[in-house]
């Protein structure tokens, strides 16, 4: 049987009050526990496995035997959010909740042209964004039904994110000039009505229909990366003390970006607790495998092999959870990579593309893959990391997709620049949380273009972001491309004599 939630004292607590809290069943208690917590009604009935109906009529009977109407005066009945924390006397373990995605919906863009022929145009831009977001895995997104339902509400933001039951909304406006098209899109935290984001599209109305296609792509494109940023400020901001397992994962992947040791050991810790908090809850299993990869690409693991085994046994555990979450292929494909297992690597990124060729991810993981096989396509991991840039232009992993693209140039003798892979490890050093790989990559680049001066200044650089570090430490680091590229394995060559 389960237990029903202890009631907080309030301050000035009357028999009167502890009675009509006494009338509250074991789940009309929940629920207001959660909704006074700031939870919205989607998201207590995803946890809770019941219909947003349902929880807004839970909301209404608790309102009612309490006598209040409104969120403050139900927290103040309930005593407060600080009692209520207090009040969860299982431990850490009983006070994290299973995994929350954040959700959002795309309202009805306002038409600002007035012609009614353009509301069908606009409601092919909802419906399809609103699908195309759909694929992304780490987010729940409201049916393009229920937000065209919206169209000409008066309602403020706050309440049709309520009603809706989305955290994030996207808004925005659609104008026609003569020939030209202008769109607008700005993204909103419903809760605390703060902007995220906000772009201009501009097109030739000739090009109306696929415009719209390309709009929808880029929106979505574009807002999945500042909702997962947003998410991880969220969760930095949250209390300890009241995390759930979406929460725990977030901090997880924000130790992760910090490239230590110290980060992968947080971020493997947290994600192990947002695992028990939530077994069916894939990320975790994915990030696990991310950093059982890199933990054995940077020769961090004691065990590399290991490590590559049990990245690749949370890679299929995370697929075996949710078939359809594209990140979770790419971070299988990242071990199998690196076990050697090329073929299968490329079967699970071709299936990644498949669920969802929108994910920035899935072209950082391409991008590797190609560049560590030995019959790689070194112009796609060029392309691939291009289109990464431009996808997500602040992605914490930026540094990533130009050390590829600095790699990928040190490689290919027929195509590639060592000035352009100069130019890419140098911005890739230089941006937050990158690893000393950058540097060593600039330091290979200035060997290449026989700049002196400027490779003593990268292998210096290399040294301060990594004390000690040796040759060996860069031949384990190009190790795969010493073997394809007779250009790496000349510049590793004449690194031994000029280190």
């Amino acid at each position: 049987m389960s237990r029903r939630p202890s009631i907080p004292p309030a301050a000035d607590e009357t028999g009167a009050v502890r009675a009509e809290i006494e009338q509250l069943s074991h789940r009309e208690l929940e629920v207001a526990h959660a909704y006074a917590d700031g939870a919205t009604y989607r998201a207590i009935a995803e946890r809770l496995g019941i219909a947003p109906t349902t929880v807004r009529a839970h909301i209404y009977a608790v309102y009612r035997k309490l006598g209040v109407g409104s969120k403050i005066a139900l927290s103040q009945a309930l005593g407060g959010d600080a009692a209520h924390s207090a009040s969860r006397d299982g431990g850490a373990a009983s006070s994290i909740s299973k995994a929350v995605r954040p959700s959002v919906a795309i309202l009805p863009f306002e038409n600002r042209s007035g012609a009614a022929e353009h509301e069908g145009i606009i409601a092919g831009i909802v419906d399809r964004t609103t699908g195309i977001l759909s694929n992304f895995r780490m987010l729940l997104v409201i049916a393009a039904a229920s937000s065209l339902n919206r169209r000409d509400s008066a309602k403020d933001i706050t309440t049709i994110g309520e009603e809706l039951g989305a955290r994030y909304l996207l808004r925005g406006t659609f104008f026609r000039d003569g020939a030209r098209l202008r769109v607008t899109a700005e993204l909103v935290d419903a809760p605390t009505r703060a902007h995220v984001w906000s772009k201009t599209y501009d097109g030739a109305w000739s090009d109306i229909f696929e415009l719209q296609d390309d709009l929808a792509c880029s929106i979505a494109q574009t807002i999945e990366p500042e909702i997962r940023a947003r998410e991880l400020q969220r969760a930095r901001q949250g209390k300890t003390s009241n995390l759930d397992a979406w929460e725990l994962y977030c901090l997880a992947f924000d130790a992760f970006c910090r490239f230590s040791d110290g980060g992968y050991r947080i971020a493997r810790e947290q994600a192990e607790r947002a695992i028990s908090a939530d077994e069916d809850f894939a990320a975790p299993h994915s990030l696990l495998a991310r950093i059982d990869f890199l933990e054995a690409t940077i020769g961090t693991s004691p065990d590399p092999k290991k490590s590559l085994t049990e990245g690749i046994a949370h890679g299929r555990r995370a697929i075996g959870i949710d078939a359809r979450d594209e990140v979770a292929h790419c971070c299988l494909a990242y071990c199998l990579v690196m076990a050697g297992n090329f073929d299968e690597a490329f079967v699970v990124l071709r299936r990644a593309f498949e669920i969802n060729a929108n994910s920035v991810e899935v072209h950082n993981a391409r991008a590797f893959a190609n560049l560590l096989a030995p019959d790689g396509d070194l112009r796609q991991v060029i392309s691939d990391s291009e289109i990464a840039l431009r996808m997500s232009p602040n992605d914490p992993l930026r540094w990533t997709f130009l050390a590829n693209i600095g790699t990928a140039n040190l490689a290919d003798a027929e195509h590639g620049s060592a000035e352009v892979a100069m130019n890419a490890f140098r911005e890739a050093s230089l941006l937050p949380r990158a690893s000393w790989f950058t540097n060593a990559g600039a330091a290979m680049a200035a060997l290449a273009l026989g700049d002196s001066e400027e490779f003593k200044e990268q292998v210096s650089r290399t040294r301060a972001a990594r004390p000690g570090v040796t040759v060996q430490d860069f031949v384990q680091a190009f190790e795969h491309l010493i073997s394809r590229s007779p250009q790496v394995r000349a510049l590793i060559e004449k690194l031994d004599v000029n280190f």
